[in-house]
């Protein structure tokens, strides 16, 4: 084969790595059940303190109020999770450690939240992805305007 064929196949591979390294990331963001994964993993670990409670001023019931956070700044930073305030305190990492004296979340809990933080931290409230607390709240709110 000539050096010309060679790259060229070396180059046609390389697009097709990237070309289906980007499909897999543009399927992730737009996974459904990824944001339902996420939401879940709040429900259980978060929601009890930074709910209602508004623990340190942070309301996690919503994806605005998780993007204006609480006391220490923003809680997400959609598209970046190793430097989201809510992923370094999951996993331990630095000074916040959530949730307070208990182990750090499980590896496939922290793995669902690092992907949906990376792929822009989806929310769909009006679908089966809204926590549990958040149904509440909406069956709440309906009662008062009845």
């Amino acid at each position: 084969m000539s050096q010309k064929v060679l790259i060229s196949l070396t180059l046609l591979s390389s697009l097709l790595v990237l070309a289906v390294a980007g499909i897999s990331e543009a399927s992730k963001s737009d996974d459904p059940s990824l944001a339902k994964a996420a939401l879940q993993v709040l429900d259980r670990n978060c929601l009890a303190c930074h709910g209602a409670l508004l623990q340190s001023g942070l309301d996690m019931r919503q994806r605005e109020t998780l993007l204006r956070g609480g006391e220490r700044g923003p809680a997400l930073i959609p598209g970046n999770a190793e430097e989201s305030r809510l992923f370094m305190a999951a996993s331990h990492v630095g000074e916040l450690k959530m949730p307070p004296d208990k182990a750090p979340l499980s590896e496939g809990d922290l793995e669902v939240l690092r992907d949906w933080i990376n792929a822009g931290a989806p929310w769909d409230v009006a679908g089966e992805t809204c926590p549990r607390i958040c149904r509440w709240k909406k069956i709440w709110s309906l009662t008062w305007r009845l």
